[in-house]
């Protein structure tokens, strides 16, 4: 259990996770122990809510337009802890906030496409619309893990209705000529659910849109739906979509809170965002006062009144309000300074240089693997890792060459998450990690 989310299963098979000799001599127990667990529903809404967000109703316009957790632990166990510490310095602070910033853009230009005229609506309209959505959603996961799941569950319902409305539409204008265990139980049942989805959706939108409108609007679906179903269709369908991007980023913030907090714990990031920071909430008070004795009141005194305020929340009710303030707080920045297509640029490149250093470090397990005994029983065809580090390699110098702002500003991202890691660590090794 990590925070105030649990995870949807363990697995006896402990060859994909660290090896004992690369962890913390110890790891501090959360202080959320006893919290709900999720349920098998949660679990399938949770994945789905990540794959059906805001992008399957907004990527076919963009295509469009352009053609003429464990993690750390594995990264940690491939390359060591920088690698480790880097991946989570890069998912927690570049790519769930930017893609968060996206989603909520999404949320923004469809909740505000039936009241636009002339689409689209104004950028300052869209930020702030965005801003209500990324911290409404922050509340809600506030108030505990399984209000966030229990959230999902009813987003889930209406994520699949807006697919299902615009797949059935599409067949139906096509067809007349006008246009294992619970953890593989929610993967197997949400990936089914997505692709189906997914590729009836899109068949629909390019069978009865053509190309013009398809990449000159952000919102497609809305568009497919007023010429299909008329006005009030068009309303519908931005209703449900914005409400699609809502679940979206609630998943992405309920996914983010738990690496935060799961870093914090191995000692990657401040103790204080996995509530380890002290024994118990007796003793945070006088812990707190001692760390900013050096601060003047000015400083000192938000963060004792922050501590203070969100006491309850995060040691009664084991909610990790202080990661999910973080991600907020990240995704406003990039809510506000970055574009659409820059921000897709930025989260594609980050991602798919870690994609490519996790494939590269299957073939580097494989080889470590064949020196011992595996009870692995399942070896994918060494070509296809191969083929997939090639192409994402193409993938990250294509975009390099053609966006080396983006390029760089990802290096120099980087380049402070190894100065960081090098100033809590620069002693050699981990720091050591109380029990408490």
């Amino acid at each position: 259990m990590v925070g105030g989310f649990i995870p949807l299963a363990t697995t006896d098979d402990d060859t994909l996770l660290p090896s004992p000799t690369d962890l913390p001599t110890a790891v501090p127990k959360s202080p959320a122990a006893g919290a709900a667990k999720l349920t098998r529903l949660n679990g399938v809404a949770l994945v789905i809510s990540l794959q059906i967000g805001s992008g399957i109703f907004t990527v076919p316009s963009f295509v469009a337009a352009n053609v003429a957790n464990p993690g750390w632990g594995y990264m940690r166990r491939c390359y060591g802890n920088p690698a480790g510490f880097l991946f989570t310095w890069a998912w927690v602070l570049m790519a769930k906030p930017a893609t968060n910033a996206i989603i909520a853009t999404i949320f923004a230009d469809y909740i505000t496409r039936p009241f636009v005229p002339a689409p689209p609506a104004p950028s300052w309209l869209l930020k702030i619309v965005g801003l209500f959505c990324i911290w409404g959603i922050a509340f809600v996961n506030g108030r505990g893990a399984t209000a966030g799941a229990s959230v999902a569950n009813k987003f889930l319902v209406l994520k699949l209705s807006a697919v299902s409305i615009i797949a059935v539409v599409g067949v139906v204008y096509f067809v007349s000529g006008t246009g294992a265990g619970d953890l593989s139980a929610v993967v197997n049942g949400s990936m089914t659910a997505v692709i189906i989805g997914f590729v009836l959706l899109n068949a629909a939108l390019y069978t009865c849109l053509p190309m013009d409108l398809m990449r000159a609007s952000r919102t497609v679906s809305v568009e497919f739906a007023r010429q299909t179903l008329g006005a009030w269709g068009g309303v519908l369908l931005s209703v449900m979509v914005s409400i699609s991007a809502m679940g979206a980023l609630n998943a992405n913030t309920f996914a983010t809170a738990k690496l935060a907090v799961t870093a914090a714990e191995v000692g990657y990031f401040p103790d204080v965002l996995a509530n380890v920071h002290c024994s118990s909430v007796r003793d945070e008070p006088q812990h707190i006062d001692a760390a900013l004795s050096w601060a003047p009141r000015w400083l000192a005194a938000p963060v004792q009144w922050c501590a203070a305020a969100t006491r309850r929340l995060r040691w009664q009710d084991h909610v990790p309000i202080l990661p999910l303030f973080l991600n907020a707080a990240m995704t406003t920045v990039y809510l506000f300074t970055g574009s659409f297509g820059g921000l897709v640029t930025f989260i594609g490149v980050t991602e798919y240089i870690f994609f490519f250093a996790s494939v590269i470090g299957l073939l580097l397990l494989r080889r470590r693997d064949a020196l011992r005994t595996s009870p692995v029983t399942y070896r994918t065809w060494t070509g296809n890792p191969i083929i997939f580090s090639v192409v994402s390699v193409l993938l990250i110098l294509r975009t390099v060459i053609s966006e080396p702002i983006i390029g760089v500003a990802i290096v120099c991202a980087g380049a402070v998450g190894l100065a960081q890691f090098w100033w809590r660590f620069r002693r050699g090794g981990l720091a050591p990690v109380a029990v408490h």
